[in-house]
């Protein structure tokens, strides 16, 4: 087999694992490349909940586009944007083998967002690693792109958003160096877990190790015990050792949320941008591995696409900025029944106040007299 629907010419092999294989390939006629995915269905199943998640994350920056997916020969196949090179290979190639303090932050804004979409969208990855990120191609390049969606399950119902329930005894699901305590104790996963594994793999990527690490076991099993073991006995005080307290601050919160509780991403994501700030960092997409520069400028604001919550937060604010520098009239009135004229104005009234449109004390007086006289 050299191609793939007719159109995708395969190159070479760049991955391998039990489930199937992942090729290098390019498009016949536009030579353009991707990445194609084949998965054996005798063996795993997992590439049509990958499908499922692709089609609903389709056309999202920060999630690789799929462009054809179907069966050829018998494997499932997926057809995927190419994109750089991994967290992991990214750290391996480092001199130190590890990553500093101002790429980390930049990446962890970016890993919230993307993760924070995820949940929008009523997903939990459950599958949280430095393998799993990968940099951009060509003009996003310097993007973070979340990929491989194989472990990932709905935690809500799309239309009700009914939480699953909580239950025990699970199989543990993920990599063991970076799944939450949680999920060694067999509880079932939920928005927190995904949250607890951001902070694992942030402090590998500046510690370039985990301090559970490097166990050898002959059974599996009592190696994920001995892991979840070490993990239960490292205070966070440890772990985070030599690292600004944010990292501390982190774990105490998204290890006390409850299993159904919504994680404080903005919170999360402020408390680190104050931290980068405060260290007198830009936000250049500079990271220990670029050579040069982004040719446009960049700023916090250029992450804001990864989640709509925070685009329609920063439309907010810049609009609020406008509306302070000059006078804006109210909208005109409708005309309506005397009494619907009393409920209009009076909630205009309200939501230019909330606005804060700061206008002079005379004009508020008089507006007020106005509505006084209806």
């Amino acid at each position: 087999m050299n191609t793939v629907a007719s159109r995708f010419e395969l190159i070479k092999k760049i991955g391998e694992g039990s489930f199937g294989a992942i090729y290098e390939c390019k498009h016949i006629v536009t030579q353009k490349k991707y990445v194609v995915k084949f998965e054996d269905p005798r063996i795993c199943r997992q590439l049509l909940n990958e499908v499922k998640i692709y089609t609903a994350l389709n056309g999202t920056p920060g999630i690789p586009t799929m462009h054809w997916e179907g069966t050829e020969h018998g494997y499932n196949v997926m057809v995927l944007d190419y994109l750089g090179k991994s967290l992991e290979d990214l750290l391996i190639q480092s001199e130190d083998k590890k990553m500093s303090l101002k790429s980390v932050l930049m990446i962890a804004d970016q890993m919230i967002s993307l993760v924070q979409y995820l949940h929008e969208r009523n997903y939990i990855h459950r599958d949280i690693k430095p393998h799993n990120f990968l940099m951009g191609k060509g003009n996003g390049k310097c993007m973070l792109h979340m990929i491989d969606f194989g472990c990932a399950q709905k935690y809500r119902s799309g239309k009700t958003h009914i939480h699953i329930p909580y239950n025990e005894n699970r199989e543990l699901v993920g990599t063991a160096r970076y799944v939450s305590i949680n999920a060694h104790l067999g509880i079932e996963q939920s928005r927190r877990d995904d949250m607890e594994c951001i902070g694992y793999t942030l402090i590998y990527l500046l510690k370039g190790s985990l301090p559970w690490q490097g166990i050898q076991c002959e059974d599996q099993k009592e190696k994920f015990k001995k892991i979840a073991d070490e993990k239960m006995k490292t205070s966070y005080e440890a772990l985070c050792e030599g690292l600004p307290p944010e990292f501390i601050e982190f774990f105490h919160i998204v290890r006390n949320l409850g299993f159904t509780e919504r994680p404080p991403y903005e919170k999360i994501r402020e408390m680190f941008r104050r931290r980068f700030i405060s260290l007198k960092y830009t936000f250049d997409m500079k990271y220990d591995w670029t050579k040069t520069k982004m040719t446009r400028p960049s700023s916090f604001s250029a992450i804001k696409l990864f989640n709509p919550l925070i685009e329609e937060d920063q439309k907010l604010k810049t609009h609020i900025s406008e509306v302070n520098q000059r006078k804006v009239p109210l909208p005109p009135l409708e005309r309506k029944p005397l009494s619907q004229a009393r409920a209009t104005i009076r909630k205009r009234v309200i939501q230019h106040s909330a606005h804060d449109y700061r206008r002079s004390a005379p004009f508020k007086l008089g507006l007020e007299l106005s509505i006084m006289k209806l």
